[in-house]
């Protein structure tokens, strides 16, 4: 009986070090957050930015933004024009937010301002708290991309059971191989403006 558990226990040694790393393998590849975001392809891309959208991730949908979304949030952002951002928001501030509500902590107000991506998942969660965010996702099947404009792809999304039931997302290539979303387009909204924004 002891020989019988020792070839078991050698086998499960065996077993369990092939199983562990299938599953570190399986979660995703790279040292930092951006380097296991999958941004190799247009519609990876996209699917990324939709599921950390989707699942309120909203450090993770700002760091899937391009270069050009990102300065645009901090453009629409300071010059306190939150309703270009968010339909019925007030213009310079947003319940519930640690950074821009109504009697927020100072050093936790400055500590999320220090980093961009805190200071947008911020806002933005504050923004689903109050209902008001610029789009809500139900069931998002991207479709095919059209040819690249300017440098900007576009790729048509349905939005099953969400509000607007379509969406078009613009994405663009950087230097280093990387898709981001550069735009977010529905029927209605201000195409000029990035990441996005509505018509008031």
């Amino acid at each position: 009986m002891s020989r019988s558990l020792f070839v078991l226990f050698a086998l499960l040694g065996a077993v369990l070090p092939v199983t562990a790393a299938h599953a570190a393998k399986s979660k995703g590849e790279g040292r930092t957050v951006l380097e296991r975001l999958d941004m190799s392809s247009p519609e990876a891309a996209a699917q990324s930015f939709l599921d950390a959208y989707g699942a309120s991730d909203y450090i993770n949908a700002y760091f899937l933004l391009s270069p050009e979304a990102k300065q645009g949030f901090n453009e629409l952002v300071g010059s306190f024009n939150f309703g270009a951002l968010f339909p019925g928001a007030p213009a310079a501030s947003m319940p519930g937010s640690k950074v821009w509500g109504e009697g927020q902590m100072d050093d936790v107000s400055f500590d999320l301002q220090l980093s961009t991506p805190t200071a947008f998942d911020d806002l933005l969660y504050a923004a689903e708290q109050n209902d008001l965010l610029p789009f809500q996702l139900g069931t998002p099947d991207i479709g095919a991309p059209t040819a690249a404009v300017d440098g900007v792809l576009t790729l048509p999304v349905g939005n099953v059971g969400g509000s607007p039931s379509a969406l078009t997302l613009e994405l663009t290539l950087l230097s280093n191989g990387q898709w981001r979303v550069d735009r977010v387009v529905w029927d209605g909204s201000d195409a000029s403006k990035r990441p996005w924004a509505v018509v008031p």
